[in-house]
């Protein structure tokens, strides 16, 4: 395989995964907010917070995704 194509397929791959690893990092984060909000009030603050930037978030990494898939695979030879 080309050493260039590969780089270029990689580096395509990479705003999927950053915007998929952002929002699973704020879902977890979100579900640990809800959990502490239960004892401490200040929490739901970091609730609506994160939870105003859900959606945001799940459209960055559709946009990201969708890029993603239009570069065509390093091994695909066609």
């Amino acid at each position: 395989f080309s050493t260039h194509k590969v780089k270029k397929f990689v580096g395509a791959l990479k705003p999927a995964q950053d915007a998929l690893g952002l929002y699973n990092d704020e879902a977890l984060a979100l579900q640990a907010c809800r959990k502490q909000a239960l004892a401490d009030e200040k929490a739901l603050f970091g609730v609506g917070w994160l939870s105003a930037r859900r959606v945001s978030n799940a459209e960055a990494c559709l946009t990201a995704i969708l890029a993603f898939a239009k570069m065509r695979p390093f091994w695909d030879k066609t």
